[in-house]
């Protein structure tokens, strides 16, 4: 009985034993708790993207004409890029007589494709207002006086005709009392200049063609707005006359230049136009009008 006591509590102290050897190496495999506070991690946040866009300072009709002064730059941001269709940042390049092609409300976005120069295609149907045709009217290079004429600037059409001979040619006139200069057309807006270019060029162009016969190595053509009624009378002036250009403005384009000969010599003495008196006798009068030009 006794035996049986002693190994039973043998086997109890065995058991006891084991536990804690098992126990041991548990809590020798675990890492050491630290219980040292952990900041919170913080997302970082991309900065923000912006694009530079260019907006209309004021309203903006459709053909008119438009250059840096009449935009200004903004800052968009990403978000409302996408929202535009804009992927970058709008880049615009500006030439002389740049025109829109739709009207474009203040505060508009302005791009690339809105703007039309003179030396592309389609630049006379957004740049000619209504009921004008573009006319092509080729003058000498030192006709056009000055050299300051650009697309968008008003122009005279001036017509150097004689009574007596058709200036249209290269000879020069042999009756100095019969020449005078004339207006032909008053501020005529000017779409385009094309400058060294022969006058066979506007002829293949498939639009009106005024064009002078070429005489000398350099031509300008000058495409300009006209109405039917001056396009005619330009038409009619090219055919008889030397044409020349002066460049107009908005306070002077009603003025008419109407001159002869004898305002620039003294000793030749204006045209003189034969009419019969009352009495069947003839008076004479001076002239200085021209019914083609009127």
């Amino acid at each position: 009985m006794r035996s049986k006591l002693l190994m039973y509590l043998s086997l109890i102290i065995l058991a006891v034993g084991l536990v804690g050897i098992y126990m041991t190496k548990t809590s020798l495999s675990q890492p050491p708790v630290d219980n040292t506070p952990v900041a919170p991690v913080v997302k970082a946040v991309p900065p923000e993207v912006y694009f530079s866009v260019w907006t209309a300072k004021q309203d903006l009709a459709k053909g008119s004409i438009i250059s840096r002064d009449d935009l200004r730059i903004k800052q968009v941001t990403q978000q409302e890029g996408f929202e535009n269709g804009i992927k970058k940042d709008i880049v615009l390049e500006f030439d002389d007589g740049m025109v829109v092609k739709k009207a474009i409300a203040k505060d508009g976005l302005v791009f690339p494709e809105d703007l039309v120069s003179p030396d592309e295609r389609d630049y006379f149907s957004f740049a000619i207002e209504d009921g004008f045709l573009p006319v092509p009217v080729s003058v000498s290079a030192t006709a056009v006086l000055g050299d300051v004429i650009k697309a968008g600037s008003l122009v005279d059409v001036l017509a150097l005709l004689s009574t007596t001979q058709n200036l249209n040619g290269s000879a020069p006139a042999r009756d100095l009392g019969s020449v005078s200069l004339k207006t032909v057309v008053n501020g005529a807006k000017v779409l385009q200049v094309i400058k060294n270019v022969p006058s066979t060029a506007a002829k293949s162009s498939g639009m009106l063609s005024l064009v002078q016969p070429s005489t000398g190595p350099q031509m300008v053509s000058l495409i300009l707005q006209l109405t039917k009624a001056q396009a005619a009378k330009v038409t009619m002036a090219s055919s008889i006359a030397k044409l020349e250009v002066l460049l107009s403005s908005d306070k002077n384009r009603n003025a008419q230049i109407n001159i002869d000969a004898g305002d620039i010599v003294p000793q030749y003495r204006a045209v003189i136009e034969l009419r019969p008196n009352s009495s069947g006798s003839q008076q004479s009068t001076p002239s200085i009008t021209n019914p083609l030009l009127q």
